[in-house]
């Protein structure tokens, strides 16, 4: 395994990245966007899970520092997130970096906030970049925050009605929480996006709206797996050294990222 900083060109300048090579020849890239309510979050806090996901899946990962709110308010973050899987479709840095060769297959994904943002922007692009796939980690789909899972959970420790709403509240005006770039769940039209794997934690005020989108996207067509982890609760991915059904999480998010890229297309579920 190897990993170097790397600056990733954006149109508001540039923004830090983190690439992580396997030991072995990448069989494709991921970029890979963190969680943290589009407000928290470092390369350093998900250093380890990318490492984890670079060296079980053998595709380079590429961890994205996007800028944060409320400094850096809604679209920022979603901007830079963009801005960087541009860089790497258009092989700007597999140029920069020995041991990466052009025009492997991509991957977009991230944990919560990062979820949301992953398929947002390959909504945005789903004319004009092929992605193998999209991979999502108890994404955030809905601001209305008003599922069943959202009453069974709202005082969890881990991620509360009250944390989500603050989240929201500082990242983009309530006015426009419905705009489909900040709730996937709300777009009128999903057709056309790529496969999609979607792992969703029991235990977890996102439970029902990851499972909400994994119906949106396969209803319009979409192939989609998702994969709920029995007995975890909202951002146990981080937690894979100590916690079973967290490593099993990883384990089976790389294992599809591999698949992706090698062109074999998972079953649906």
């Amino acid at each position: 395994m190897s990993a170097s900083d790397v600056r990733i060109p954006t149109r508001s300048g540039q923004v830090k990245g983190r690439l992580l090579l396997p030991d072995t020849t990448p069989v494709g890239v991921v970029v890979y966007l963190h969680g943290g309510g589009w407000m928290l979050g470092t390369l350093d806090d998900f250093d380890a899970l990318g490492r984890h996901l670079a060296d079980r899946s053998r595709c380079a990962v590429l961890m994205v520092d996007y800028r944060l709110a409320p400094e850096h308010p809604f679209p920022a973050g979603l901007d830079d997130a963009e801005d960087a899987l541009d860089h790497v479709a258009s092989d700007g840095l597999a140029a920069e970096c020995s041991g990466l060769a052009p025009g492997l297959p991509l991957v977009i994904a991230g944990d919560s906030a990062g979820g949301n943002l992953a398929t947002v922007v390959a909504a945005l692009v789903r004319h004009r970049i092929r992605l193998a796939l999209q991979l999502m980690i108890y994404p955030a789909t809905d601001s209305r925050m008003s599922t069943p899972s959202y009453e069974r959970h709202a005082d969890s420790p881990f991620l509360s009605r009250a944390d989500a709403r603050w989240f929201y509240r500082h990242y983009a005006p309530q006015a426009i929480w419905s705009d489909p770039r900040i709730s996937p769940l709300l777009a009128a039209d999903l057709s056309g996006l790529p496969p999609a794997w979607i792992a969703v934690a029991e235990h977890d005020i996102l439970h029902d709206e990851g499972v909400a989108y994994a119906h949106r996207l396969a209803a319009d067509g979409v192939p989609v797996v998702l994969r709920r982890f029995e007995g975890v609760t909202h951002g146990c991915a981080r937690m894979m050294n100590i916690l079973e059904p967290a490593d099993l999480l990883v384990s089976e998010a790389a294992a599809a990222m591999a698949a992706a890229c090698r062109g074999r297309q998972q079953a649906c579920t």
